[in-house]
């Protein structure tokens, strides 16, 4: 975890990247103003996709990742940023729904075939 005063300095030398780094989660964030407890709420009565999770969990991950494929990636249209996001996070998803598929698999053969 970041000191805070490691986070101030990065403001200091770097505020349009904060700023910007702001805005993108503003707009592609659904989640991003949501406390854990709303956030919480809303995974337990399935009023929000996994993906959306992830991305608010992932986000500046998925963007670090970005900017490695690409060093004008905070510098693309708000849409294009946004897309590319999602794309990210529900590859994630797919992912953890194909582990978690394989995992009952593996339980299932274990258990000979009853769960």
């Amino acid at each position: 975890m970041r000191k805070p005063h490691t986070i101030q300095l990065f403001e200091q030398e770097f505020p349009e990247t904060v700023s910007r780094m702001a805005e993108i989660a503003a707009y592609s964030d659904v989640l991003f103003v949501k406390t854990t407890e709303d956030i919480t709420i809303l995974q337990t009565n399935k009023n929000v996709a996994q993906w959306q999770v992830l991305l608010h969990v992932n986000l500046s991950m998925y963007v670090n990742e970005m900017i490695e494929e690409n060093k004008d990636f905070l510098f693309l249209d708000l849409k294009v940023i946004n897309d590319k996001l999602v794309a990210r996070a529900k590859q994630d998803e797919t992912a953890m729904k194909a582990g978690a598929n394989t995992a009952d698999n593996i339980i299932k053969d274990i258990a000979g075939g009853v769960v």
